[in-house]
């Protein structure tokens, strides 16, 4: 398969996936081998460059791994990483880094990561996915908004329960 222009969107999902296939096999590794890992994607859809740069980014996703754990498992006790599919915790992992580190946009970064989802992994897991991150979304934005996470820090105590909530499963819908 040629290579896709740099910054376009096939770029970027060819980087994605190959990026995924990377740290996924950093997870299940206790040692991993980086030159045998860097090896098992020649032959891969792209260009060297592609895979250069997927390799990279990949690295950059699994040295921030912590962040990207504590931050699932916070939105998401009850799935925290160790229950989590490990093909789902590398989509995961991925999604958070380029969300948090490399400052992407967070819809393009939670679509693509559903459909990783839906390429590679279970039929619950684009769901999944989308739950998480959206949730992961939400808590970095709180955050943002003022370090307690409360993002009305300045408004009067009542006025945010008295806003009816538009959806109240907002992870399903979404």
């Amino acid at each position: 398969m040629s290579s896709a222009a740099p910054g376009s969107r096939t770029h970027r999902r060819l980087v994605r996936r190959s990026a995924v296939q990377v740290i996924f096999q950093l997870d299940a590794s206790v040692d991993p081998d980086l030159d045998m890992i860097r090896d098992s994607l020649d032959g891969g859809s792209g260009s060297d460059a592609d895979r250069e740069e997927a390799f990279a980014t990949a690295l950059a996703a699994w040295a921030d791994r912590g962040r990207a754990d504590r931050l699932t498992k916070l939105v998401a006790p009850q799935w925290p990483p160790s229950r989590q599919a490990a093909t789902d915790r590398a989509i995961l992992r991925l999604a958070c880094y380029e969300m948090l580190e490399r400052g992407l946009a967070p819809g393009i970064v939670i679509d693509e990561a559903v459909e990783l989802a839906r390429e590679f992994s279970t039929g619950d897991s684009p769901r999944f996915v989308h739950g998480v991150l959206e949730a992961v979304r939400k808590q970095v934005a709180a955050e943002q908004a003022g370090e307690t996470g409360d993002a009305d820090a300045d408004a009067p105590a009542s006025e945010p329960s008295t806003q009816p909530s538009p959806d109240p499963s907002p992870t399903a819908n979404d």
